[in-house]
Order: structure tokens, then sequence, then C-alpha cells
């Protein structure tokens, strides 16, 4: 049987650069960072939004069917065929 891997915990404390205070506040749009007050979540946006994606956005990207047609030629032979 496989080890559990191990998962990172994010840390307890506000996102804000150098901040130790416990966070509180959770952003309304990735549900992921956390800061300690309105303040730090404020300030903490100028870099935040960068990378903030919504839940639903981060899988969102189409999935092409199972039995879709690969795109160009997949061995040496296949090459040689259409030339």
């Amino acid at each position: 049987m496989s080890e559990p891997t191990a998962v990172a915990k994010p840390a307890p404390y506000c996102a804000f650069p150098n901040c130790k205070v416990p966070r509180t506040k959770t952003c309304s749009r990735c549900k992921e960072t956390q800061n300690c007050s309105k303040e730090h979540q404020t300030e903490h946006w100028r870099w935040h939004k960068k990378i903030c994606v919504a839940p639903q956005k981060k899988m969102s990207a189409p999935v092409p069917p199972f039995d879709a047609p690969l795109k160009g030629p997949v061995n040496e032979e296949e090459k040689d065929e259409n030339k």
C-alpha cells in the first residue's frame, strides 16, 4: 500500500507580507486567500488580483471529447503519407 502524501496547509496567518496576525477575512472571489483585516485585504489586493481566479473559472477549460480526432500526424509513417 502506498504512503499518504503530505498536503501543504496554508499558513494560519494573514496573506499580507510580514503580517503574523491570524486570518479572519477570506477573498470573496477565489475563496482561498485570507487576511487579518479589511485594511490588509485591500492593500494585498494590489498583488493578489493578478492571480485571483474564481473557483468555477479554474475548471472551465474546454475538454475535447475522448474520440476527438488528433491534429497532425501521430507517427513517422503518417508524416510520409501526408507529403
